[in-house]
């Protein structure tokens, strides 16, 4: 067992700040915390300006003159509530998750573009080449939000790139949302499993960020396995691009990434498209070699394990013929997603009239879900730190699979939070939701204490720095070092 008392971080030795600065963390504090305080602050001057209207302290309110101060107290309020009701539209919503600041999040910035056709793209393209410049690409702009980080102009947003892309069988562009994909493909009898568990990413950034990692033991692919249409941005040259080059373009660093923007992704022939078939859908708390053993089974398409202060969630969905169950219910539904998200508050999940069949969609759908304003707001003000690490070094035996899950439980008695842990062939995924670099700190130290020598981080999410895993004897390498 590991001692998780005795984690402190003193390492490197020298003074460094976390990734990213405290600037930037203020930063999107004021951005997010400001149209809460402007939601609030209007309700709060509307209720007041109806209490100033009902006083009738003023000789003039015989004559219908209203007190001054109820007049100036509701247009405040009103334009503050139209504030918050504009920020909540889409296009704003992603200048703030983008980065943009809090005006020019609102009005946008006159160097960026958003095109609606690869014509256009190309064209653009093309003027900041002209002009020496390198755009940021911005799909969803989930990984700011994720990542407590900005981006800097000019930028092409691709929000406006959705849709199929024709005279192609199963392709998007790529600021096609997956939601929206995976909704088109159960019409058609499929879905799309390993997608990641935030509303709103866009196919292009997924691909981008090279993975997620959600299915279960019966898949032993690679974490992308997808062709796209690749344009080089220094170059403008244009690629059709297997999932081998597209691990070597944008997994091999940000720098590198940063070169290539993608254009449209065909999913014809992955192994990470299967037939939308019934499953059956199991859970139970992992306390013993049987249940680990349980959950890393062949037969599971999908596999989970949520650790939480407590407890260790195992969730299992299998292709099932027979007749349907029916367990669990929406409570269930609503304990499950308790726990995977902070760790704690679900019963026993196992047993009899637990259990449920349904379609495979219902396994990338159950935690895949849009992210309110005021979920973002909160994410930021509290400064919650969803890091995923992944590597390829875990020869992972039920003994092993238990053995972390309950080392790491202790962890999360101290620090709380939840890791959760995932497979996907030869690797083992770690994605952390917790409040402090220490909960990830003490967790990688007991992925070293058993064998773990090298990780990658999933870049589309919050990314320590190399000192960080130095610490307790972890080297980080890139997703192409560590995938291929």
């Amino acid at each position: 067992m590991v001692d998780t008392r005795s984690v402190h971080i003193q390492c490197p030795t020298e003074e460094w700040k976390p990734v990213p600065t405290d600037w930037y963390r203020l930063r999107y504090f004021a951005i997010w915390s400001v149209p809460l305080a402007a939601f609030g602050g209007s309700i709060a001057l509307i209720i007041l300006s109806i209490a100033a209207f009902m006083v009738h302290d003023s000789d003039q309110h015989e004559r219908g003159n209203h007190p001054e101060r109820g007049t100036w107290m509701l247009l405040l309020g009103l334009f503050l509530l139209v504030l918050v009701i504009w920020m909540r539209g889409s296009s704003t919503q992603l200048r703030y998750r983008a980065g943009m600041g809090l005006f020019s999040g609102l009005g946008g910035a006159s160097t960026d573009q958003a095109p609606t056709s690869l014509f256009m793209t190309k064209i653009y393209v093309q003027e900041f080449r002209n002009q020496g410049v390198v755009p940021t690409i911005v799909g969803g702009a989930w990984s700011n939000v994720l990542g407590l980080r900005t981006t800097y102009g000019p930028r092409i947003h691709m929000r406006r790139m959705v849709g199929r892309v024709p005279d192609e069988r199963l392709a998007w562009y790529a600021g096609t949302e997956l939601m929206d994909i995976n909704k088109e493909l159960k019409e058609k009898g499929f879905q799309l499993v390993n997608v990641p568990s935030y509303g709103c990413v866009t196919i292009g950034a997924w691909v981008a960020t090279q993975g997620h990692g959600m299915t279960g033991r019966a898949f032993s692919h690679s974490p992308i396995t997808v062709k796209a249409k690749v344009l080089d941005l220094k170059t403008g040259i244009e690629t059709m691009d297997e999932p081998a080059m597209l691990l070597d373009k944008f997994g091999q660093g940000a720098q590198r990434a940063s070169q290539f923007l993608i254009l449209w992704v065909s999913l014809e022939g992955s192994p990470t498209l299967v037939p939308n078939n019934k499953m059956l859908r199991q859970g139970r708390w992992l306390r013993t070699q049987g249940d680990a053993a349980w959950v890393m089974r062949k037969e599971a398409q999908v596999a989970v394990v949520f650790i939480g202060s407590t407890h260790s969630l195992a969730l299992t969905w299998e292709p099932y013929i027979g007749e349907d169950v029916k367990g669990g219910g929406a409570l269930m539904d609503a304990g499950i997603l308790m726990f995977a998200v902070v760790g704690w508050g679900l019963s026993d999940p196992s047993g009899r009239g637990r259990d449920r069949t349904e379609l495979l969609d219902k396994a990338p759908g159950f935690f895949h879900f849009y992210l309110s304003p005021i979920f973002i707001w909160l994410f930021m003000i509290l400064r919650t730190l969803n890091v995923e690490i992944y590597t390829a070094d875990l020869s992972l035996t039920p003994e092993v699979l238990l053995k972390l899950t309950t080392e790491i439980q202790d962890v999360f008695k101290k620090y709380n939070g939840r890791c959760e842990i995932r497979f996907l062939g030869k690797l083992t995924y770690f994605d952390f939701l917790v409040l402090s670099e220490e909960a990830v700190l003490a967790v990688c130290r007991i992925l070293s204490m058993n064998g773990v020598q090298t990780v990658t981080q999933h870049s589309g999410k919050y990314c320590m720095r190399p000192e960080f895993f130095q610490c307790v004897g972890l080297e980080l390498k890139n997703v192409y070092d560590v995938v291929r």
